[in-house]
């Protein structure tokens, strides 16, 4: 078993905000171990991914979603 790091480590070895770490983990994204650590192989495993919804372009005078290109 990999040993587990901090929170704030992890952040960096994903090279995001802690915060972002934190809510991941209240959110059931990411788990704690029983030392209250993360497992360093889970660092750029994709995890964020769905975190934003991707942009939609919009028309600038109605402000309806552009179709096509």
């Amino acid at each position: 078993m990999p040993q587990s790091v901090s929170i704030r480590y992890f952040a960096e070895l994903d090279g995001c905000d802690e915060s972002l770490v934190r809510r991941a983990i209240r959110s059931g994204r990411l788990h704690l171990d029983a030392n209250r650590g993360l497992d360093p192989a889970l660092a750029g495993s994709g995890w964020r991914k769905g975190n934003r919804a991707p942009a939609t372009r919009r028309c600038p005078t109605c402000h309806q979603p552009l179709r096509g290109r």
